[in-house]
């Protein structure tokens, strides 16, 4: 595989989730992708959950895994979220967020890529939720577009899971994904329906 697409080493990623079943097939993904993780939501359980979870690895080059709280509807939340993980990790290569999470996603994507464009390096975003959030996140990604950072939106479908979600997401959030942005994606499970 080129270079080009390959992740880059030590990358950063921002996974602003609101339970455990949502964020933690996506942080198994990325952090089983040599990624180190900064993981928020509003809830310290489930937080310190997914944390606890991926910091059982003693194996060498286990993903760095750290938490970080969000207070529900504090408009302040997305620029102190952003500069706390940039003083502790020094970069964010790619930002999750779970549109139903505590923090505004809108106010989030757009401070993560203003972090990105200072630190010069290209970047994915990715947003779940609703497909009424396509025209925004058409909207979100017009300005970083032009500095290589990407901007999608995932649509769980009826039979979507978790599992299918995070490999969806997995993918956006990689260098391959590279070419898609402003794209609403619906994930409608890879499961035979039952009948």
């Amino acid at each position: 595989m080129p270079d080009s697409l390959r992740a880059p080493a030590g990358r950063v990623a921002l996974v602003v989730t609101r339970s455990h079943a949502v964020g933690g097939p996506l942080c198994r993904a990325l952090a089983a992708d040599g990624a180190r993780l900064a993981v928020a939501g509003p809830s310290v359980i489930e937080v310190s959950e997914i944390c606890a979870e991926l910091g059982r690895h003693d194996t060498p080059g286990a993903a760095t895994v750290l938490p970080y709280l969000m207070a529900p509807g504090a408009d302040s939340g997305p620029r102190r979220l952003v500069a706390a993980v940039m003083d502790d990790l020094q970069r964010i290569d790619a930002l999750a967020v779970d549109a139903a999470a505590a923090l505004p996603a809108a106010a989030l994507v757009a401070e993560t890529a203003r972090a990105m464009v200072r630190g010069g390096r290209t970047g994915r975003i990715v947003v779940t939720g609703p497909a009424l959030l396509a025209a925004e996140v058409r909207q979100w990604a017009d300005a970083p577009r032009a500095h290589g950072i990407t901007v999608n939106l995932l649509t769980p479908g009826p039979r979507a899971v978790a599992e299918d979600l995070a490999a969806a997401a997995a993918l956006l959030l990689s260098p391959l994904a590279r070419g898609i942005t402003g794209q609403a994606i619906e994930v409608d499970g890879s499961r035979v329906p039952r009948g």
